[in-house]
Order: C-alpha cells, then sequence, then structure tokens
C-alpha cells in the first residue's frame, strides 16, 4: 500500500437529511482533521455535508464527537448517538430505546441523545422523560450525585446492558436534548425580516423569505449575509431561509466551516431547525411548549421542541426570554455505508 494514503475507519449517516461522515477507530490527529476531513466530503471522495470523529466512551468517561471545524452540529450528534446505540454503550430506557449522553465539540455541557426504533416512539420518550415517567430498566446506573439516571434533571451515564439492550437496524431515530442557559445563546435583529442566532459552537442568519426571497442559487447570497452580521471568524455559521409550510415551517439552509473552507446548500440542518423554533417562539409563532415541525430540504421534518427549565414539570411551554430551557432536536437517522476510506 502507498504510505501517503492515510486509512481511516468510517461509517456514512443520513440524519434526516445531511448526509455525515463518522471517523472512528485510530482517529487523526488535531493538526490533520481539518484537511483529512475536507478530502472525505469531496465528491471525488465519498462525499458528504459535513464529518466528526468519534471517540468510544473510555475510563468512566463519555463518548466525545469531534466535528471537522471543531463546532457543533445538532444533526451530526444525533447521527454520532445512533452509532453509539449500535455499539450498545447506551442504558435502555424502553424495550426499543436507549437515553445517554455524550459531549461534542462546541457544545458547552454534555449532550443528552435518545435513540428509538420510530420518531413516534422517539417523542414518546422524549416526554416521558421530561415528566420524570421512564421506567427503570435492569442495569441502570445512577448519575452523579445519587440521583438514577432518568427524568428532566438526571444525568445519563453510559451503561452496557447485554440483557435489556435494545438492537438497532440500520435505520431509526434519535434526539439531540441541550440545555441553554441564558449567557450561552442569543438573539440579534439584523433589519427586517433578518435575525442572528448565536448558539453554542455556532451562529445562524435567519431570513424570512417573505421579506429576503429564496435566490436561485442561495450559496452566491451567504458571504454578505456572514460579513452583514459579523460572522465571518465563526468556526461555524449559517444563512437559513425560512417560510411557512404544510407540516409547520421549512428552511433552506447554508452552511460555512471555517477550518475545511466548505461550505453547503444543506440537505438538512438540525441547528438551523433550532434556531428557527426559538425565533418562531420569539415571535409568537410557536405555540409554546408544542412539537413544530420543521420541514428540511430532503424531504424529511425535524422535530423541535422547547422547555422552560423551570416549568417543564408543569407541563409550561418554554418563554426564551427566561433564564434556561431545554431544547430538543429529533428526527430521523440512517446508515447507509461502513467501512475503510483512503484519504491521499
Amino acid at each position: 500500500m502507498n504510505s501517503s494514503f492515510t486509512p481511516v475507519q468510517f461509517v456514512k449517516m443520513v440524519p434526516g437529511g445531511n448526509p455525515t461522515i463518522l471517523v472512528h477507530g485510530t482517529l487523526p490527529g488535531a493538526a490533520q482533521w481539518p484537511r483529512l476531513a475536507a478530502r472525505l466530503l469531496h465528491p471525488m471522495h465519498i462525499q458528504a455535508e459535513q464529518a466528526g470523529a468519534v471517540q468510544l466512551p473510555s475510563g468512566g468517561g463519555l463518548a466525545h464527537l469531534h466535528m471537522m471545524g471543531g463546532e457543533f452540529c445538532v444533526n451530526a450528534t444525533r447521527a454520532a448517538a445512533f452509532w453509539l446505540a449500535r455499539q450498545g454503550i447506551f442504558m435502555p430506557c424502553g424495550p426499543r430505546a436507549v437515553l445517554g449522553s455524550m459531549t461534542v465539540s462546541g457544545a458547552i455541557a454534555p449532550v443528552t441523545v435518545v435513540v428509538a426504533c420510530t420518531v413516534a416512539e422517539l417523542c414518546t420518550i422524549m416526554q416521558q422523560y421530561e415528566a420524570g415517567e421512564l421506567p427503570c430498566q435492569p442495569g441502570q446506573q445512577a448519575a452523579a450525585g445519587g440521583t438514577t439516571a432518568g427524568g428532566a434533571g438526571a444525568t445519563a451515564s453510559p451503561v452496557f446492558n447485554p440483557v435489556a439492550q435494545p438492537q438497532f437496524g440500520v435505520q431509526g431515530a434519535a434526539a439531540a436534548r441541550l440545555t441553554l442557559h441564558e449567557a450561552d445563546w442569543r438573539m440579534e435583529p439584523l433589519g427586517e425580516g433578518a435575525i442572528v442566532v448565536h448558539l453554542p459552537g455556532i451562529s445562524h442568519v435567519l431570513l424570512d423569505a417573505a421579506v429576503h426571497a429564496v435566490p436561485e442559487v442561495p450559496a452566491r447570497h451567504t458571504a454578505g449575509w456572514r460579513k452583514r452580521a459579523g460572522l465571518e471568524h465563526c468556526a461555524a455559521s449559517g444563512v437559513i431561509w425560512y417560510m411557512p409550510h404544510e407540516k409547520g415551517h421549512a428552511i433552506v439552509p447554508v452552511v460555512y466551516v471555517r477550518d475545511t473552507a466548505t461550505e453547503h446548500a444543506e440537505t438538512a440542518c438540525g441547528s438551523g431547525s433550532l434556531a428557527l423554533g426559538l425565533v418562531l417562539q420569539h415571535l409568537g409563532a410557536g405555540q409554546q411548549g408544542a412539537a413544530m415541525a420543521i420541514a428540511q430540504p430532503s424531504g424529511e421534518a425535524l422535530i423541535v421542541q422547547l422547555f422552560d427549565a423551570a416549568q417543564e414539570e408543569a407541563g409550561i411551554g418554554v418563554d426564551v426570554s427566561g433564564s434556561c430551557c431545554h431544547a430538543y432536536v429529533a428526527g430521523s437517522v440512517q446508515l447507509v455505508a461502513e467501512g475503510m476510506a483512503y484519504c491521499g
């Protein structure tokens, strides 16, 4: 074999669109990673819209996802969660679902993830989790501080249970649950029909398509919007056009990653969907506490749901001006390929 080629183990996932390459096993060094990731994304290679490196948990720690530019990505987090669930490291929270936590580049705190066989089952588990109604499972571990894992206030620790562990095929569903404190994110107006949403690890310009029509080639117009919003130096930034849709709302996302110098008109965007959910609540266009369906260019829909951390036990929806909220982004995930890639 030509020694100039670097072999990497990979899986290719499609989390509601947004084709994502996850490398695992022997991982590239930090200096190599942006160049290697850009190579993997290239149309003459495996081709995808983004790439991340997944580290399995060791020494009692959590699994970790490091994105190609050190950014935070909701859909890659969901994809990694589904792959990790197939490895059996999360704890069962039902006969066809698991619950766990993982760390992700760009995220301030560990992200809770839920994986299920279908989106409908996933949404049920999400509601049970927020209500503290998940049944205890054999092999369930106690979280830090002596709290049993499960329920809105707990931290889920990875656990392997060979008896109760659900078996996942190549298709399923996954949700990422983020805790957003007031200091972690903010909105800024950018003129009529334009709002900038700064999230941990990524920022988005949200454009109302009724005011700013979607261009024929959206990517030709994104650099100007990023500059206007002062996002040129962000690890990752998106320009998201949004409009009403029969499912609720729809987005047209274009995302740029600084370290790989890559920009994609994405077929789905989890953080962009979350940003839109926050904007809709802010504008009063989203019913508080209700699941918001955000149609993606892939034709799939991602589900965004927001809970006020201080009010969720009473079943009251989130006030995004409050000090803390819990945000879910959920949808389908599919494993489409796995194997060894060679990068020159």
